[in-house]
């Protein structure tokens, strides 16, 4: 296994994709993941809140995997559900899979959770063994 350093603002190819970080809004750096094949692109967000910087490597891709801990962007670091949809219109992010939201959240809240996804249909809250099509 090889691994591949990118910083922020470089750009590597490797094995026909082209690939890009960003910084995220986190407590310990954290970097986003673009990776476009010249058809489609697909932005990983990992641990954070999304940045301007992430908005503007995120434009137009077909999927984000964006990190959202909390409904509301209420913990420091952390991405939320209505957050990465802000980002998603900002950015014109085809479809957003919302991923490490707090089990208690997710619990608690799923009412909210549900009424949220129903009027965005471009987002989706993966379980375990989801698969998305691009």
């Amino acid at each position: 296994m090889d691994f591949i350093e990118i910083e922020p603002g470089e750009s590597r190819q490797h094995a026909g994709l082209t690939m890009q970080t960003v910084q995220t809004v986190h407590s310990r750096r954290n970097l986003g993941l673009l990776l476009d094949d010249g058809d489609r692109k697909l932005y990983y967000s990992g641990d954070g809140r999304p940045s301007a910087d992430v908005a503007a490597l995120a434009r137009d891709c077909d999927l984000a995997v964006h990190e959202a801990f909390k409904l509301e962007d209420e913990f420091p670091g952390h991405g939320s559900i209505n957050g990465c949809l802000r980002l998603a219109e900002r950015a014109r992010i085809k479809r957003l899979a919302l991923v490490h939201l707090e089990r208690g959240v997710r619990r608690e809240q799923a009412d909210a959770i549900g009424d949220i996804l129903a009027r965005n249909p471009s987002a989706t809250l993966p379980v375990e063994g989801t698969r998305i099509s691009l």
